[in-house]
């Protein structure tokens, strides 16, 4: 949903194929809605992982696919970042996210606007969501045109799977999710918390050796909402943790009606 709530925006997966042995053919879309009426405004093809401008909310940013195939539970697919104005219809690529030697897998807009943090698969990897190998970089927003990409340093010794960035809410940490291989791999995993200017990443006092994942801030900037199935493999639950200014996080706290014995979540987010 956008900032001043005038849009909202859904993705659409229609799912072709079916037996064990046979390939599983996913197409996925993304739909720009009227918040107060709920008519389509934009149809967005080949398009996911949207998220409204901070600022402006007539600006999309969005992942698009060029190519997504599920076979056997792998997930494989090229993409890179682009933008949409809502009401001009206009689309353009972004520079330093729309690289062939690359594609994103899941990206978040800094408080003002001005920055965007991405994870990406590391030049010359296959880009598969099971088992490439990603890393964070952010680019300027600079009036839609993009910049040069600047790595974090995710001190890493070895490939792993690194997925959804979100900035804190006064910009200087970037939390995000770290997991063995691939970023599709969430069964494995942890929270880690980066510096957004630059600086060594720390693994966040919260994660476990079960999944932590899936994580937003609150509104305020104080919480941190995330996923995990510490209790029970096959159980994802809720949890929030305080969240502080020095990138260090209090004790998990879990949700008491946020996912119990027969209901798993899949997603969760804070209002604006």
């Amino acid at each position: 949903i956008s900032a001043d709530r005038k849009y909202f925006a859904v993705n659409s997966y229609l799912v072709d194929g079916g037996g064990e042995q046979e390939e599983s053919f996913r197409t996925v879309s993304t739909y720009v809605m009227d918040e107060r009426d709920g008519r389509i405004l934009r149809t967005i093809p080949a398009a996911a992982a949207q998220r409204f401008h901070p600022a402006d909310s007539n600006i999309l940013v969005y992942v698009k696919l060029t190519h997504e195939i599920g076979v056997a539970g792998h997930i494989v697919f090229s993409s890179d970042l682009r933008a949409l104005n809502i009401t001009t219809g206009e689309e353009w690529s972004l520079r330093g996210a729309s690289d062939a030697d690359h594609c994103v897998a899941s990206f978040d807009w800094d408080p003002t606007g001005t920055r965007i943090v991405l994870s990406r698969s590391l030049q010359g990897t296959p880009c598969d969501g099971k088992f490439g190998s990603f890393e964070l970089v952010t680019i300027p927003w600079d009036e839609g045109r993009g910049g040069d990409a600047l790595v974090l340093d995710m001190g890493q010794s070895e490939p792993s799977g690194i997925a959804y960035p979100r900035f804190s809410i006064d910009g200087k940490w970037i939390v995000f999710s770290r997991t063995t291989r691939g970023f599709r791999e969430v069964g494995s995993g942890d929270l880690w918390a980066v510096p957004a200017g630059g600086g060594q990443a720390h693994r966040l006092s919260v994660s476990t050796d079960a999944m932590e994942s899936l994580h937003a801030f609150s509104p305020d900037g104080k919480w941190l909402v995330f996923q995990s199935n510490r209790d029970r493999i096959d159980e994802i639950k809720g949890y929030v943790a305080r969240f502080y200014a020095d990138g260090t996080i209090a004790p998990a706290i879990p949700l008491p009606h946020a996912g119990h014995e027969d209901v798993s979540i899949v997603t969760i987010d804070w209002t604006p």
